[in-house]
């Protein structure tokens, strides 16, 4: 197992976190023109 520093540990969080960013709207803002129309929705939030 390789010796990890603070260094490379935090670059490795940071590609990672760049790795799993949400890069596409959420699917209700592309559904509903509106905060109303996404609020009539029924589910939790």
């Amino acid at each position: 197992m390789a010796n990890i520093d603070a260094e490379s540990l935090k670059s490795l969080v940071g590609k990672l976190s760049k790795l799993l960013k949400i890069r596409a709207l959420p699917t209700s803002m592309k559904r509903c023109r509106s905060v109303e129309e996404t609020n009539a929705v029924p589910g939790p939030r």
